[in-house]
């Protein structure tokens, strides 16, 4: 619960502000751990059995954290970092002093919720997160109940789209950065919503309507969640543009709300599957889940804004 704030902590330590679009992306390396750990737990279940699946992630996750600790110096940021190179200490120390400086105060959380700038985001993101928990539980049962794929190569079709999302996030990334200094803000994050929310919605609907043809599947989620990749020059730069001082509290409030997809998803699914579960009662799954993807994206590009908010001068006096 608390990673994706610290992620927005050291974005704001390390990247210069006209380059963040392309840092933000980092933010989907939750993508690179599914791509990686969905077909090598499939292998390592299959040849040891499901005891050594736990082990192996638990193991992966210890190695991360040794070597986090030892790379990074997240609280003082690059200036008192051993791991680069004075000049890229100036460079970015230059690019910093252009942006506001971060108030070390109590995030105003009342003004926030009383923010319809905030929950606006909010609904952009939870739209996100529905169509990403979707392909991320939901998937890989139609692919091993319905379409009868054995366990590693569930794995490795479920982690197709998530790497081609990655993939697309690092040059959506680029894009942003690039007309980031050339255009309006707001024109950008609501133009590339098309992308990360629009035309996903429109792939999962048409999975309704192919039948049981899998590649034709496996082709849709993965145009899904390639395009989806833009979210990060939409909803997941929005945060920064809200209120860079507070940046952090936003996103670890929407992602709160976001998540909840997480059980309202598999809910769903289980209401859809209960009674037969089949390629018709999967099409209506994935034709909820686009229209919420196309509603969500609809509001934020009807009302959303990048407009810095009043509250992002908040200097502690209330709570």
């Amino acid at each position: 619960g608390i990673t994706y704030p610290a992620l927005q902590r050291l974005i704001i330590l390390w990247a210069p502000p006209v380059e963040r679009p392309k840092f933000i992306t980092a933010l989907l390396g939750n993508v690179v751990g599914t791509c990686v750990t969905w077909p090598l737990v499939g292998l390592i279940t299959e040849k040891f059995g499901y005891e050594w699946g736990f082990h192996f992630v638990s193991i992966e996750i210890v190695v991360f954290c040794i070597a986090f600790l030892i790379v990074t110096t997240a609280r003082d940021g690059p200036s008192n970092n051993k791991w680069i190179s004075s000049e890229e200490v100036e460079f970015i120390s230059n690019a910093q002093a252009l942006a506001p400086p971060a108030k070390k105060v109590k995030p105003p959380y009342k003004d926030m919720m009383r923010s319809s700038a905030f929950w606006i985001l909010a609904i952009c993101h939870f739209g996100n997160v529905w169509g990403l928990n979707l392909q991320l539980l939901g998937v890989p049962k139609l692919l091993s109940e319905v379409l009868g794929f054995n366990l590693v190569r569930t794995g490795i079709f479920s982690a197709l789209p998530q790497f081609t999302r990655v993939s697309f996030g690092l040059f959506f990334g680029v894009i942003g950065q690039f007309l980031r200094v050339r255009n309006d803000r707001s024109c950008i994050r609501k133009s590339f919503t098309v992308a990360s929310h629009i035309l996903p919605g429109i792939s999962l609907i048409c999975i309704s309507f192919i039948g049981c043809k899998y590649v034709i599947i496996v082709v849709l989620l993965t145009i899904c969640l390639s395009l989806n990749g833009a979210v990060a020059i939409t909803a997941l730069s929005n945060t920064n543009d809200l209120s860079p001082n507070f940046d952090q509290a936003i996103f670890g409030l929407i992602n709160c709300f976001g998540v909840t997809t997480g059980f309202i998803t598999p809910l769903i699914t289980g209401v859809l599957i209960s009674k037969h579960n089949g390629i018709a009662e999967w099409g209506w799954n994935f034709i909820i889940a686009g229209c919420v993807y196309i509603f969500c994206g609809l509001i934020f590009i009807i009302f959303g804004t990048s407009k810095e908010q009043k509250w992002n001068a908040y200097t502690g006096d209330k709570t």
